[in-house]
């Protein structure tokens, strides 16, 4: 599909994104899990003769996800994350954003804010399996979620009780 690399202005790092420039809305990031990682230092994808981005809290975001189609001429067969646990997965990883990226923390909580406004109005049981699993990976792990989600720019009725449910 043309794909090339986003390599940044002098930097040493292999590329992990790539972008159509034909196209220029599609990008593409390969991610992989950083348990037991260094975060910075992509990871060689041999295989795809790739590199791949460590991302915390990969695994919870894999949990649960199913195959989904991209139509733009040929469709493609994409495997896409549940919504629910996409938007607690990006509470977590704006929990963990350093301080130099504190935009990028706020665009996240926004994300998630949005689709959880949605989520909990709309699909509130996806909500609470979401929020389950969340607990069931520790306290610290809610508290993350919990002081992301109070820093929405509004409430979301009965969300924080959801994932404070005991």
């Amino acid at each position: 599909m043309g794909f090339v690399p986003c390599v940044q202005v002098h930097s040493d790092r292999k590329p992990t994104s790539f972008v159509a420039p034909a196209r220029d809305e599609w990008k593409v990031d390969f991610l992989t899990d950083s348990r037991g990682r260094d975060r910075t230092t992509p990871v060689p994808i041999p295989r795809l003769n790739i590199y791949a981005q460590p991302l915390e809290f990969m695994s919870f975001l894999l949990e649960r996800s199913f195959e989904a189609v991209v139509l733009d001429g040929e469709p493609t067969l994409v495997r896409v994350p549940e919504p629910a646990w996409f938007a607690l997965h990006k509470l977590l990883v704006a929990s963990n954003r350093d301080t130099g990226f504190q935009a990028k923390a706020a665009k996240d909580r926004m994300q998630a804010f949005e689709l959880l406004s949605f989520l909990t109005r709309e699909r509130p049981g996806d909500v609470d399996l979401a929020a389950e699993s969340l607990r069931k990976r520790g306290k610290k792990w809610v508290q993350r979620a919990t002081r992301e989600a109070e820093k929405f720019p509004g409430p979301i009725p009965g969300f924080l009780d959801r994932i404070r449910r005991p």
